[in-house]
């Protein structure tokens, strides 16, 4: 509990004193030579991919921590278990992979590019030594098999759900705690094949396994109630962001909280739940703009083509730039906002394209062929910083649109009632005469 009140303090002071009027357009501006992301040139592939998974799987861990210490309160079991289930889930994904890198070398990339992010697919290709002959690989084979038939993709946790994954689960909860301790039981299998060691004891993986035999070893594990679970159903058309947005930011800034406090083994994917975080909110925040603000922008920029879609990929492509540009300067107008805050807005993305234009680099060290990808000197800080701005921004555009949307829907209105009491009127003038 009590690192959970000292977080709780952290985030009062990124909220109140982390900008310090300083917009971040320069990555070196908080330079420490301690604080640079970087890779050992002479690692191993297989040895960089299995260093992601564990600080993926850490992550998950202290993520899991902390919702557990705080399961009563609905937004951070409802919202920060998608970050932390995503995060579990690839961190078993690249084990595989580390696995398969190292038993079968630059044939393993191969089915890198064939299977993706299958992990049924790619895990029967392991050979085990540890496990053959052995039941609890079936297991393992049968686990796999049950998390493609709900997220082939990897991303099931990381956007909003589609119409159909949600009608299959309006009003279910999820048994997150279940699902992480399976999943932590064959990501020590997984582990025991790759290194020899045991993530856990033999006492606990009795235990769990106890646990996967009554869930039937599924992957998303259904409770029985919404007390301390996790909820999945949402408003498709009310505000179908806000868990993943809510939550991506409450993880962001945990693992950055653990981060300060000496835990270093979590800055890949603390980087990557924030640069997340700006995409997911900057393209909830054009779903649910544009439609509104479609003739206004118009009128301001007669090029400008907005489109009520839900950007899927992963970049910050030209469009979603310059739709974003288009609504904020419009608002900038509106409010007499400095233009500047605008450009400065647009250069941040600009900044975040130059250095993981595809979210590839805080989740993967190489192309799925086997190259290598390449690092940019990143200042971990002011990377966090740069985010925490970018999402402050988009935020604050959000809640001007609701003020202006709420002002149209008064006037619109007031123009009813205003039309509604003038046809009275007439009809009634209309009776006395007529009749």
């Amino acid at each position: 509990m009590e690192r959970l009140d000292e977080f709780d303090a952290f985030c009062n002071i990124l909220n109140n004193e982390r900008y310090d009027g300083k917009i971040v357009l320069d990555l070196d501006a908080f330079e420490n030579e301690n604080e640079l992301l970087s890779w050992n040139e002479n690692e191993k592939i297989y040895e960089m991919i299995h260093t992601l998974s564990v600080q993926y799987f850490e992550a998950s861990e202290l993520t899991f921590e902390m919702i557990f210490g705080k399961r009563r309160n609905n937004i951070i079991i409802d919202c920060c278990s998608f970050p932390a289930l995503f995060m579990l889930r690839h961190s078993f994904e690249l084990l595989i992979k580390a696995l398969l890198v190292k038993q079968l070398g630059n044939k393993a990339f191969e089915h890198f590019c064939n299977y993706k992010h299958s992990i049924y697919d790619l895990a029967i290709l392991i050979n085990p030594t540890k496990y053959k002959d052995n039941v609890e690989w079936d297991y393992l084979l049968e686990f796999c098999k049950n998390v493609d038939k709900k997220d082939v993709s990897g991303d099931l946790f990381r956007y909003p759900f589609d119409n159909e994954f949600l009608s299959d689960y309006k009003n279910k909860f999820l048994d997150v705690f279940s699902m992480y301790q399976i999943f932590g039981l064959y990501y020590s299998y997984l582990e025991n094949e790759y290194s020899g060691n045991m993530v856990l004891d033999a006492k606990v993986v009795e235990k769990i396994k106890s646990e996967r035999n009554v869930k039937n070893n599924e992957y998303l594990v259904e409770a029985p109630h919404g007390y301390g679970y996790c909820m999945i159903w949402e408003m498709q058309e009310d505000y179908p962001g806000f868990k993943q947005i809510e939550g991506y930011e409450t993880i962001g800034r945990y693992l950055n909280y653990c981060y300060t406090k000496d835990n270093k083994n979590v800055v890949f994917p603390m980087l990557f739940v924030y640069r997340h975080l700006v995409e997911i909110s900057l393209k909830d925040f054009l779903f649910h703009r544009t439609d509104a603000f479609r003739k206004e922008v118009d009128k301001t920029n007669s090029s400008t083509n907005l489109k009520r879609v839900y950007y899927r990929g992963h970049e910050f492509a030209k469009s979603i730039i310059r739709d974003a540009k288009s609504i904020m300067t419009f608002l900038s107008s509106e409010n007499k906002w400095p233009i500047t805050q605008v450009d400065d807005f647009i250069s941040q993305i600009n900044i975040l394209n130059s250095l993981d234009r595809y979210s590839m680099k805080f989740r993967f060290p190489i192309y799925k062929g086997g190259e290598k990808l390449k690092y940019e000197r990143i200042n971990i800080n002011s990377f966090c910083i740069l985010c925490e701005q970018c999402h402050a921004f988009i935020e604050e555009c959000s809640a001007a649109c609701e003020e202006i949307e709420e002002y149209i829907n008064i006037a619109l209105s007031e123009q009813a009632e205003y039309e509604a009491e003038y046809l009275s009127e007439m009809n009634d003038y209309y009776n006395f005469y007529y009749d």
